[in-house]
């Protein structure tokens, strides 16, 4: 039995077809003919900035210094990750999120020009895995 789940099924020891549920393994083939059909979630920088400013409403982006890591990113979910449907369209969002953020705060940043000019007197970063209980760490001061 499973101790997470209470479940008796064994989990799946072959990676090459591995077991999905039902409704995954529905979407994965729903994914993969869409895939066949030319209509693949699109992971290029253009329609994700263009995708990213439609939800804003927001054009200005800062500092291009960011450009060139985001174009290896992409590069490498092109060519290396192996991506399944599902995976393009988590790393889509994530993505685009990640540019949404950007605007909003570059945007801020504009409205607010006393932000840059504010001293910041301690410095920290706080990095983990999530779900490990960081929040504790950096919330207590």
């Amino acid at each position: 039995m499973s101790a997470s789940t209470g479940s008796s099924r064994i989990t799946s020891q072959s990676y090459r077809r591995p077991y999905r549920p039902r409704p995954v393994a529905f979407g994965l083939a729903v994914g993969r003919a869409l895939d066949r059909a030319g209509l693949r979630v699109r992971l290029d920088e253009a329609s994700l900035l263009a995708s990213a400013r439609r939800t804003t409403g927001l054009d200005l982006l800062g500092d291009s210094w960011w450009r060139e890591s985001l174009r290896r990113m992409l590069d490498s979910l092109e060519n290396e990750a192996q991506l399944h449907a599902l995976g393009r369209i988590i790393a889509r969002q994530k993505l685009g999120g990640a540019l949404v953020n950007r605007l909003r705060a570059e945007w801020l940043r504009d409205l607010h020009a006393e932000i840059d000019r504010t001293p910041v007197e301690a410095h920290f970063v706080v990095a983990g895995v999530q779900r490990t209980g960081h929040t504790v760490l950096h919330s207590k001061q």
